[in-house]
């Protein structure tokens, strides 16, 4: 049978709680025999960083979208991110030249992503920015991670945890 957790902490907007939810997560999976944990790591930012990225992206995908099929063109007006996931040979160089979210970090989100790589380096833990990351903006902001079993080929193997910050989700109620 499959074992899930969930790992939650409320109130706090401090990088540390990100990097607490990584740590904690990277012990249960050490504790249930995982080794070589590896984890792949983005931030969308606050909703300042949000939004200078999806006026980038649109803009992007403006410009671009005659290097695409007209099938995709079309799914892509109903979910433009599906692009940054889709792994077809055809949407390569036009994938290549997506604008990261990094980039459109606000000075208070770069610095506290910097902050949650910081601690995550502490851990001893590969890890690197996965620019395909994302999360729904109605709810998550700033980082977003997955974490992976890493295989005896130093490959990325199975994912065996995720997750990201949801400010605006407690901020509905």
């Amino acid at each position: 049978s499959e074992e899930m957790y969930g790992f939650e902490i409320m109130g706090s907007d401090k990088s540390t709680s990100e990097a607490l939810l990584i740590k904690t997560a990277i012990a249960v999976l050490s504790d249930l025999g995982y080794k070589d944990l590896y984890v792949g790591i983005n931030s969308i930012g606050d909703r300042e960083s949000i939004s200078k990225y999806e006026r980038e992206f649109n803009l992007y995908l403006r410009k671009n979208s005659g290097e695409i099929n007209s099938k995709l063109r079309n799914d892509l007006k109903k979910n433009p991110q599906a692009i940054i996931k889709h792994t077809s040979p055809e949407t390569e160089s036009f994938r290549e030249n997506i604008p990261q979210t990094i980039a459109s970090l606000s000075d208070a989100s770069r610095a506290h992503f910097k902050e949650v790589l910081e601690y995550v380096e502490a851990f001893n833990v590969n890890y690197s920015i996965m620019p395909t990351l994302l999360a729904n903006k109605m709810y998550a902001s700033h980082t977003i991670f997955e974490i992976f079993e890493s295989t005896k080929k130093g490959e990325i193997g199975n994912l065996l945890a995720h997750g990201y910050r949801y400010n605006y989700l407690s901020k509905k109620s």
